[in-house]
């Protein structure tokens, strides 16, 4: 029977966004006087010798009325949210970067889940799960269907991939719809093990026998009569489908792979056991789990697309939702970046207040070390005249910038995982500070930067 309780969607989230504002524009804003800002020219000269940490804390979102609903909600990270095709569970970015160590150098994730077992297994619980394993799945996958074209069809046991399986490093995921209403916690990184595309239908592959075809679909496991959706505040509902249309040079270029285990260990039966697919900074919509089905085929100009790149249209950059494939462009990651951490620290020299700003890196992978800037500013709000007498005004909110200048990145070694960047600053009194993250080459492509996507509050 179908579901015929009301749903959640875009619309009615950022309609419930607007309201929610409501009260804190009028109780914070209405009847406050515009607020001087104090620009600083140049960064305040630090004691890096003779500092004295303090505390660590997370940013908050930058919209009062994001904070407001998460408030509300209460987001616990490492807890699992809703049931089947809409659950959730957001890591906790904070675990991704140092905390008290100067040498931002010397902190690399990659080492740091070599270091101990301990370290391992809190990865692979603090990786992120968007859709949990499906209720209908209650027996083990152990072969993979694949359609070679022209009538032609094999199965590969999941046994002999796993065989081939190897230890392939380091690589982040990024839910498509991560966004500020989960903390930014859909995304994460983990050590993989498993075996290439590359290596899958090259010489010597599984497939040896598939050279004549360009694009591949692959499909996963996705019954579930369990749609359970708690209206849990800013979640967008999840449709029944796992299946995305690639070429093949697209998935040998981002390093694709099957991935057999995490962390050492067999993938967790909510992350895909026993099989998923994994593709390297494209969104994770596009990296299907329970990976059950390939085919390969050479598309033509009346191709449709599959729905569940039709679902995630919206969230992968596409023009509308296209329903041929002629149409849609790979969900590629832009160059991206988000502060995660905040130190505040003790300059015991000039007795100041000094913050250390800590941020993840990553996608883009055409520009894997780009320079980056960081761009601070306060919000206050001004009185505009409305007509040329000004007998008529209207109070309009301004952004003015406190600090903009590159900032300290650690070397991106790893270009499908993320890097770490750091930025020193005194804050010059009390207040609410935004922070957004640009590229210094404004021909970078980072669409969701430029639009202050990834830009969060700091509470000084």
């Amino acid at each position: 029977m179908e579901d015929k309780k009301p749903k959640f969607n875009r619309r009615k989230i950022l309609i419930f966004s607007a309201l929610a504002g409501i009260p804190a524009f009028f109780g914070r804003n209405l009847f406050k006087g515009g607020d001087t800002i104090r620009s600083i020219a140049n960064k305040a000269a630090i004691d890096f010798n003779n500092l004295s940490f303090i505390k660590a804390y997370d940013p908050l979102e930058s919209k009062t009325s994001t904070r407001f609903l998460l408030k509300l909600s209460k987001i616990v990270f490492k807890k699992k949210y809703s049931k089947g095709h809409n659950t959730r569970q957001f890591s906790d970015l904070s675990e991704y970067a140092p905390s008290g160590k100067l040498d931002i150098d010397g902190w690399e994730l990659d080492k740091l889940l070599e270091s101990s077992i301990e370290e391992r297994e809190r990865n692979t619980k603090n990786f992120y799960i968007r859709t949990e394993k499906p209720d209908q799945l209650d027996f083990e996958l152990k072969t993979i269907k694949v359609s070679l074209g022209d009538d032609e069809v094999q199965e590969i046991k999941i046994s002999a991939v796993k065989e081939r399986a190897k230890d392939l490093g380091i690589y982040m995921l990024e839910c498509a719809g991560n966004d500020r209403y989960s903390r930014f916690g859909l995304m994460s990184a983990s050590k993989f093990s498993g075996v290439t595309i590359e290596n899958l239908i090259g010489n010597g592959g599984l497939l040896e026998s598939n050279q004549k075809h360009t694009h591949v679909l692959i499909e996963g496991f996705d019954d579930s009569k369990n749609t359970n959706w708690n209206r849990f505040p800013g979640l967008v509902e999840s449709t029944p489908g796992a299946s995305w249309i690639f070429t093949l040079e697209e998935l040998k270029k981002h390093k694709a792979f099957l991935a057999t285990s995490m962390n050492g260990k067999d993938l967790t039966s909510d992350h895909g056991y026993p099989l998923r697919l994994v593709v390297p900074c494209f969104y994770g919509c596009a990296s299907i789990k329970w990976l059950n089905k390939i085919s390969f085929f050479t598309p033509d100009e009346k191709t449709p697309t599959v729905a569940q790149m039709r679902e995630f249209s919206d969230r992968t950059n596409q023009t509308g939702v296209p329903k041929l494939y002629k149409d849609h462009r790979s969900p590629v990651i832009d160059l991206a970046s988000l502060p995660v951490k905040v130190e505040q620290w003790h300059d015991n020299s000039s007795n100041q207040k000094v913050l250390r700003i800590i941020g993840l890196t990553w996608g883009g992978i055409d520009h894997i070390n780009p320079k980056l800037k960081i761009k601070i500013t306060k919000r206050s709000w001004i009185s505009v005249k409305m007509n040329r007498r000004g007998n008529s005004t209207r109070r309009k909110k301004i952004e003015k910038v406190v600090l903009e200048e590159e900032i300290q990145m650690a070397n991106r070694n790893n270009p499908l995982s993320f890097s770490h960047w750091t930025h020193w600053w005194s804050p010059p009194k009390k207040g609410r500070y935004f922070v957004q993250i640009l590229p210094v080459d404004e021909k970078v492509v980072a669409r969701r930067l430029h639009r202050k996507y990834y830009q969060r509050m700091i509470k000084v």
